[in-house]
């Protein structure tokens, strides 16, 4: 499913090229966070373009509580596609972060009420000066900047457009000359894009001894559809961002707004991860600020390397498997029937018809009552005892390894598919 209706783009100020990194995995994974890595959810770990990226637009199945309790059987993780639907958190996430939606359709314009009327000049002082205001985009469109002249001045100067979200440098910039008192000035650009909902600011350069115009006395348009949070700001020390307020009155500037089509962006972040009740907290880092720290984090180490080489040599004795592939899936499966392959270790079986009428437990995953299917091991020898399948998937290991043959019996009304679980070559 896209993300957007209408296409995607990189949002304004997103970098050419991105990549993922172990924080992005720890703030948008938290409650899987050293549970699943990037390998497993087939997150690329080198750099990616990010208009490639914006346009893919990530998929939107996402994980569900099941997901949480398959993480802990790996084959039925990867073939449920857990895997990839935590990979799609991080995806939409990432998307959030750096992509926005498009609108198609012509622009539609602002259109100022106010043309003419009695303007107040002020700001009359030395020094060079941004002057200008800060509000709040509703549209998605910049094209220019409306600029007034007061009843003594006539204004001109370098116009700027600031994003407050990077203000190292102006967004765009125009210049205006000669408005004449209790007139209006237009300078327009080609129309950029920005973001409804961010804070941005348009302001002219005042040089030196010059004047600018306020509208103190004025009405100002009705321009709520477009902008909102008008607040004065300048800047005294020359033409950088203006970030200082207080003027005491609004300057005689307004952005000059278009809309494309009125759909909501950038898109927001999925909805947030909620692990099942009792799923165990994301292991944290240890602290290792001194020589003991170190030293106690090395025991632990030490102690669980040997349990595990106690269990490796328990799993060898015992002839137990220590890695299966998945063989070819079985699907469509009803009744008694036999699924045949070289080499099984155990069989992994997803219920893909589920009677309605059947019996079911509250837990989750929830278990059906009474068994749904039912499997056996064939070997040399014969057919070992029934499996019971009571949920959906289940994965079944056999006691007697290197079976030839899996014999199923679906209960009525149920549909299967039965995939071998193999030695690896």
């Amino acid at each position: 499913m896209s993300q957007c209706t209408n296409g995607s783009s990189p949002l304004p100020g997103s970098p050419a090229w991105f990549t993922y990194t172990e924080t992005d995995l720890a703030n948008f994974l938290p409650p899987v966070f050293g549970f699943v890595t990037y390998g497993a959810m087939g997150i690329p770990a080198g750099p990616q373009e990010t208009a490639a990226f914006c346009a893919a637009e990530p998929v939107g199945d996402l994980p569900t509580t099941l997901d949480y309790a398959l993480l802990a059987v790996p084959a039925l993780a990867l073939a449920a596609g857990t895997y990839q639907r935590f990979g799609n958190q991080v995806r939409q996430s990432k998307f959030a972060d750096l992509c926005q939606c498009s609108t198609p359709g012509s622009l539609t314009c602002l259109t100022p009420g106010l043309t003419t009327g009695s303007y107040t000049g002020f700001g009359c002082s030395s020094g060079d000066e941004s002057i200008g205001f800060r509000f709040t985009a509703l549209v998605d469109r910049f094209q220019g900047w409306y600029v007034y002249g007061s009843t003594s001045v006539t204004v001109s100067g370098t116009l700027d457009l600031w994003d407050t979200t990077s203000t190292g440098s102006p967004v765009a910039t125009s210049s205006i000359s000669g408005v004449a008192p209790n007139t209006r000035g237009h300078a327009t650009i080609t129309p950029i894009a920005i973001t409804p909902g961010r804070d941005y600011v348009v302001s002219i350069r005042k040089v030196n001894t010059s004047c600018y115009v306020g509208r103190g006395g004025a009405a100002v348009p009705s321009v709520a559809s477009y902008y909102t949070g008008v607040d004065q700001v300048y800047n005294a020390s020359g033409f950088g961002y203006p970030a200082t307020g207080s003027l005491g009155v609004q300057p005689g500037l307004e952005p000059d707004l278009c809309n494309t089509g009125g759909v909501v962006y950038p898109y927001t972040d999925p909805p947030a991860l909620t692990p099942p009740s009792g799923y165990p907290s994301p292991p944290t880092g240890p602290t290792c600020t001194t020589q003991q720290d170190i030293c106690d984090f090395m025991a632990r180490i030490d102690t669980k390397l040997n349990l595990i080489d106690l269990e490796v040599n328990n799993l060898q004795r015992f002839g137990a498997p220590m890695a299966y592939t998945l063989g070819v899936a079985s699907t469509g499966l009803t009744g008694t029937g036999v699924v045949s392959a070289s080499g099984i270790l155990g069989a992994l079986v997803q219920l893909i018809t589920i009677p309605g009428t059947w019996g079911s437990t509250m837990e989750t995953p929830e278990r059906l009552i009474p068994t749904a299917v039912t499997i056996q091991a064939q070997t040399a020898d014969g057919y070992t005892d029934w499996f019971p399948v009571h949920y959906d998937p289940q994965m079944i290991m056999f006691s007697t390894p290197w079976a030839t043959g899996i014999r199923y019996n679906v209960k009525a009304g149920f549909v299967a598919t039965i995939t071998p679980l193999l030695a690896p070559l």
